[in-house]
């Protein structure tokens, strides 16, 4: 394949070719295939190649879209979470309602297998590698009781609780994959939710995932979404997958997840046209790369 060939072939995956997502079945059509995405192009990650929501929908690349543009995506976004279709993440930890990234729901458990707690059913904890604040504990036991708003969260806190405050309590908790905002409609401020009362079976299979299948998976449809971006790509991606199942395996596909984007294949449904064998192995380890689909 010739570069022109490979540079066709990205924009057609990514929807860079004119022809973007404009309806609710092209859109989850899209997310679906894709798995896992930036909402918004980001310039930190413009050596890498990674498709983005907004830019899939508006069916060109544009690394500053505008607001018409965000827009729409944003209104496609809501329907395909009310559906269960999506999801927003925060893996950075931005605060806002904006999400850094998107995820189709049958990928959520490889995330989660990454970024979650494995005890998912405690509340967060004051210390260790997943401490949160007081606060952030306070705002996950009140979002235990119901759903609330920034604003009936900042009620429940007391008075002396700053808007801003609970802001950074909920960003807190986001960040973790402990709760996700709940949008009626575009426009409309959202309100949190437990993550474990809308997916709790996605974040028990993920807890119950080791880190280097859920790492193995996430490389491998991530060099098939981007047409295998790049040599040193694949390469750095099979280093991580043949890891041991430590902390500092997870971190580091933490970060490779929210620089590259990472994206998934449909487990056990989504077959793509070209079906790949159930595993590979890479060229620079010989580690095994464990792809989710069934062979044809």
């Amino acid at each position: 394949m010739t570069s022109e060939q490979l540079e066709a072939a990205r924009a057609e995956r990514m929807r860079h070719n004119g022809h973007g997502t404009l309806t609710f079945e092209d859109a989850r059509t899209w997310i679906e295939e894709t798995g896992l995405c930036l909402f918004l192009p980001r310039r930190q990650f413009s050596s890498s190649v990674a498709p983005s929501f907004v830019e899939a929908v508006a069916g060109k690349r544009d690394e500053t879209p505008d607001p018409r543009q965000i827009a729409v995506a944003e209104e496609l976004l809501v329907r395909m979470e009310l559906a269960d279709v999506a999801v927003r993440l925060n893996l950075q930890g931005q605060p806002g309602e904006q999400p850094d990234f998107v995820v189709a729901s049958w990928v959520l458990p490889y995330v989660y297998a990454l970024r979650g707690d494995r005890d998912w059913r405690r509340i967060p904890q004051l210390t260790g590698s997943r401490a949160v604040s007081p606060l952030a504990v306070q705002a996950y036991k009140l979002l235990d009781q119901g759903d609330a708003t920034i604003a009936q969260l900042k009620q429940g806190l007391g008075r002396e609780v700053s808007e801003a405050g609970v802001v950074r309590a909920i960003t807190e908790l986001w960040q973790q994959l402990r709760i996700v905002p709940v949008i009626a409609a575009p426009g409309q401020p959202a309100k949190w939710q437990l993550l474990k009362h809308r997916f709790q079976k996605a974040i028990a299979e993920g807890a119950s995932t080791s880190q280097v299948t859920a790492i193995s998976v996430l490389a491998s449809i991530y060099l098939q979404a981007v047409i295998a971006a790049s040599i040193a790509a694949s390469s750095a991606l099979s280093r991580s997958a043949g890891g041991s199942q430590s902390i500092a395996c997870g971190s580091a596909c933490s970060r490779a997840l929210a620089a590259c984007c990472h994206a998934a294949t449909r487990h056990g449904q989504y077959r793509p046209s070209v079906a790949p064998s159930r595993s590979t192995a890479s060229a620079s380890t010989g580690a095994e790369v464990v792809t989710p689909w069934p062979s044809r």
